[in-house]
């Protein structure tokens, strides 16, 4: 081995390593976003409602950098994009902390959901391309990492007087974390040409699918909870316990099942048969939390399956994002309008098909695996 390739794969090798504190900023980001909303539309005596905007401006800028990054011929290598990446995150982070004025916060929310899309997009990609289920592990590793993230993000905030220094401290980290952009992945490693969509179809099924069980229940589940007789700080609590129960899934299970097939297939059985049984009252809080566990391996590990079958890697995740955002999207506005219009048990009952539909999809992917 010459001394530029033990260069190289040290370089890689310390990518992977700064890449956990990265999610972490990203999840403490992504989460501590939401809970900061009433203080900051406070601060900046703007109407309860407007808050969303920012929320929906990050997702934006997410989905913009995730496309961009998928369709982009390299003009750039795959490292200097995620330096870029980062940098944007880190620099929209702070400004986020220092905004003197809503429209500066606005651009500065939507310059850190770039940064925020493609650093997940390419850091996905490297923790992909390792071999057997070590990339299954790994992919859970980091990704339990931003749940860590998305866990302490919201904590911190109920703590600081002034909610919006936390960005500062968050974009702080992203920036120390600046060596994962040494992760990423070249384009020869990555693969070229297009994706196989035979093969990539089901899977953008059941990103899209699966994506109706993570954000319904993150979305719904107090209002469900407060429905069958809770208080509201109880349901959020519970709900809390549902995102830590993701977060230690992602530790656990890989540990104990192997082959990303039967990992996906079975964690999302179980997912949807604890959902359902959150139609009945007295079952629901603690359903809820053994579905987040159930869920926790399936999306992490549906990218290490789809990274064995295809060689355009780093396109085909750009397009399970973009599926699973755009379930994200859309499954909370249909679960509420089912909601609206029936009982209360409606929201799980919805969910649970939702979970039906994603195992289907799971089987015929599985099925094109192998043909």
């Amino acid at each position: 081995m010459t001394t530029v390739e033990v260069r190289q794969g040290r370089g890689t090798r310390l990518g992977l390593v700064a890449a956990f504190p990265l999610f972490l900023a990203l999840g403490a980001a992504t989460a501590g976003l939401g809970a900061a909303l009433p203080a900051v539309t406070e601060r900046f005596a703007r109407a309860g409602d407007s808050g969303g905007v920012l929320v929906s401006l990050y997702n934006a800028g997410a989905l913009l950098a995730i496309v961009g990054c998928g369709v982009n011929k390299r003009s750039v290598t795959a490292r200097a994009e995620l330096g870029v990446m980062i940098g944007l995150f880190a620099v929209g982070c702070a400004g986020a902390g220092l905004a003197p004025s809503w429209p500066v916060l606005l651009v500065s929310v939507t310059v850190a959901g770039c940064g925020y899309g493609g650093a997940v997009l390419h850091v996905n990609t490297a923790f992909a391309r390792g071999s057997g289920h070590r990339a299954v592990l790994m992919l859970n590793l980091v990704n339990a990492t931003f749940g860590i993230g998305a866990v302490a993000g919201p904590f911190v905030v109920g703590l600081v007087p002034d909610v919006l220094t936390v960005f500062l401290g968050i974009g702080l980290l992203a920036l120390l974390s600046f060596p994962a952009c040494q992760c990423a992945v070249r384009e020869s490693e990555a693969g070229e040409g297009k994706p196989a969509f035979a093969v990539l179809t089901p899977f953008l099924v059941l990103a899209f699918c699966y994506a109706g069980l993570e954000t319904g229940i993150g979305a719904w589940a107090a209002t469900h909870l407060t429905w069958t007789g809770l208080t509201p700080a109880s349901a959020a609590q519970w709900v809390s316990l549902y995102w830590l129960g993701i977060t230690a899934g992602r530790f656990v299970v890989p540990l104990f099942a192997r082959g990303p097939r039967r990992i996906v297939g079975w964690c999302l059985l179980a997912a949807t048969v604890a959902t359902a049984a959150a139609m009945w009252a007295v079952a629901a809080p603690y359903a809820y939390v053994v579905a987040g566990f159930a869920l926790a391996a399936v999306f992490p590990t549906v990218i290490a399956w789809l990274a064995t079958l295809l060689t355009a890697v780093r396109q085909a995740n750009a397009m399970l994002l973009v599926a699973e955002m755009a379930g994200s999207v859309t499954h909370p506005l249909l679960i509420g309008w089912v909601a609206a219009a029936s009982a209360s048990a409606a929201v799980p009952l919805t969910i649970a098909v939702l979970g039906v539909l994603a195992l289907a999809a799971s089987r015929w992917a599985g099925r094109k695996a192998v043909a």
